[in-house]
C-alpha cells in the first residue's frame, strides 16, 4: 500500500498484518518511516501521516432493576474510547484507541459526529453535527422504565473537514424495571 494520504487503520491493519483489537505502538516499527526501535517519540511522527487505530464495532449496555438506566461510548481527547454502563462495574471500560499515537491533545486535530442509524432517544454531543474533538465527546441512551436500543454511527475526520477517516457503529442497550 503507497502511503500518500492518511490511512484508515483498517487500511493500516490490514497491510502489516495487525489484528485491530491489542495493536500496540511496537507494531508500527519500521513502518511507514517510523523508527526501527523503541521508545518512539511524539517527534518521529511529525510530518507523517497519523494512523487511526480503526474503529472496530462495539457496544455499551446498562441495566437495573430500579427506575433509570444509561449507556453510552466516550471519545476522549487524548485518543481513548471507553463504554459507560451507570449500573456495570466499573462504569467507564476503555475499549481502545481511535488514533496512534495518542497525546493528551490529539483531539484538536480531529472532529467526530455521531449519527443515528436505528431507534431513538440518544442525546450527548455531536448528533448530526460535526464537533472538534477538542473534549470529551459522547452518545448516551436512557431509559426510565423498560428497555431500549439504539444504534448510531461515530465517524471521524480531519479538523476543519475532508474525507472521513475512519468510522463505526455503536450498539446502546439499556433496561430498567422497577424495584421490588
Amino acid at each position: 500500500m503507497a502511503i500518500s494520504t492518511t490511512p484508515t487503520g483498517s487500511e493500516v491493519c490490514a497491510e502489516y498484518n495487525i489484528p485491530k483489537a491489542g495493536a500496540k505502538g511496537s507494531d508500527f516499527l519500521g513502518k511507514n518511516g517510523l523508527p526501527s526501535s523503541l521508545p518512539l517519540k511524539g517527534s518521529d511522527f511529525i510530518g507523517k501521516s497519523n494512523m487511526l487505530y480503526g474503529l472496530t464495532d462495539s457496544f455499551a449496555t446498562d441495566a437495573t432493576h430500579r427506575k433509570g438506566a444509561t449507556a453510552g461510548v466516550y471519545f476522549y481527547q487524548n485518543g481513548r474510547i471507553a463504554r459507560y454502563g451507570a449500573h456495570v462495574i466499573p462504569k467507564y471500560t476503555d475499549i481502545g484507541a481511535w488514533v496512534i499515537p495518542s497525546s493528551s491533545s490529539v483531539g484538536n486535530n480531529y472532529q467526530i459526529r455521531f449519527t443515528l442509524l436505528t431507534g431513538s432517544g440518544v442525546s450527548g454531543s455531536g448528533t448530526n453535527t460535526w464537533l472538534r474533538l477538542s473534549q470529551s465527546r459522547s452518545i448516551t441512551l436512557s431509559v426510565g422504565l423498560g428497555y431500549r436500543r439504539a444504534t448510531v454511527r461515530a465517524e471521524l475526520r480531519p479538523y476543519g473537514g475532508g474525507a472521513i477517516l475512519d468510522s463505526a457503529v455503536y450498539t446502546l442497550l439499556v433496561e430498567a424495571g422497577e424495584e421490588i
